[in-house]
């Protein structure tokens, strides 16, 4: 999306934070993508002989943890596009409101 020209645009202190959040989520999502298998390995393995490391596979559930690995960008967006949502509302000018909608829509620059 082309984005639209906002003059005059002045951020407060609550966009100024709405955007280090915007900025933090790809970092939350690597983390969050690191986490999940990371939770599940030392379960499986740690501390178990290998009847119980076989048991341990076999009994996990592989296809939900795929499930919540696939849906980790799917919340990333939803945080993104809700946070976008919640500053349009707050937003005290029009520009302000101008420059979240465009967030929201995907505006990229020219």
């Amino acid at each position: 999306m082309r984005c639209p020209p906002i003059h005059g645009l002045r951020f407060d202190q609550s966009d100024i934070a709405a955007l280090r959040h915007l900025r933090g989520l790809p970092r939350s999502r690597k983390l969050l993508e690191t986490a999940l298998p990371t939770g599940v390995m030392p379960t499986i393995f740690l501390g178990n002989n290998a009847a119980q490391v076989g048991h341990n596979i076999a009994s996990t559930d592989w296809y939900m943890l795929a499930q919540a690995m696939a849906s980790v960008s799917a919340v990333e967006r939803n945080v993104f596009i809700q946070t976008a949502r919640l500053q349009q509302l707050s937003g005290s000018t029009h520009e302000q409101r101008l420059f979240w909608r465009a967030v929201e829509d995907g505006c990229q620059g020219f």
